[in-house]
C-alpha cells in the first residue's frame, strides 16, 4: 500500500510540470496552435470546479429556497475559480519546487544517501523542545523585552 501511496504523491508532483510543459511545448514547438495549449491547461485546472458546481446545482435542499442555493452555488464557484486562477498564475512557481523535490530525492536516493529523512513526524511536533524559543518569538511580556516602549508610561 506505501508503494502506491509514493507513486501517487510523484504523480501529483509531476502534474504541474505536465501542465507547464503543455503550455511551453505549444508556445515554442507549435506556435500555430495559438491559444489552444493555455486553453487545454485552464480546462484541466478549472473542471473540478465546472463539475462541483454542476452537481451541486442538482443537489438543491428541500429547506434552502432556490435563490438561497443559487447565491451559494455562485459564491462557491466563483471561490474555486479564484484558486484555479492562482493555480494558473503559480504553475511555474509549483513546478519548479516539486520537481526541485524530485531532484533532491533522487540524488539522496542514488548518490549520497545521506539527509533521506528531513520531515518531522507528529509525534516529534508534540514532544517538549529542550531548546527555548529564541528573544524575538518570545511573547511582550516576557522577562527580556519591555512590555510598553520605552517613554510610555504605565496609566
Amino acid at each position: 500500500m506505501s508503494q502506491w501511496k509514493i507513486l501517487d504523491n510523484l504523480r501529483r508532483s509531476l502534474v504541474p510540470a505536465a501542465l507547464l510543459l503543455v503550455l511551453l511545448g505549444n508556445w515554442m514547438l507549435l506556435p500555430d496552435l495559438g491559444a489552444t495549449g493555455p486553453l487545454l491547461v485552464l480546462a484541466i485546472i478549472t473542471l473540478p470546479a465546472w463539475l462541483s458546481a454542476t452537481v451541486e446545482l442538482f443537489r438543491k435542499p428541500r429547506e434552502v429556497s432556490l435563490t438561497s442555493h443559487l447565491r451559494g452555488l455562485v459564491g462557491s464557484f466563483g471561490r474555486q475559480l479564484g484558486q484555479a486562477l492562482l493555480t494558473f498564475v503559480f504553475l511555474p512557481y509549483d513546478a519548479f519546487i516539486s520537481l526541485d523535490a524530485i531532484g533532491r530525492t533522487l540524488v539522496r536516493l542514488l548518490f549520497t544517501h545521506k539527509r533521506l529523512l528531513e520531515w518531522q513526524t507528529a509525534s516529534d511536533a508534540n514532544a517538549p523542545s529542550a531548546v527555548a524559543p529564541p528573544d524575538s518569538m518570545r511573547p511582550c511580556g516576557s522577562r527580556r523585552s519591555a512590555p510598553w516602549p520605552v517613554g510610555l508610561s504605565w496609566p
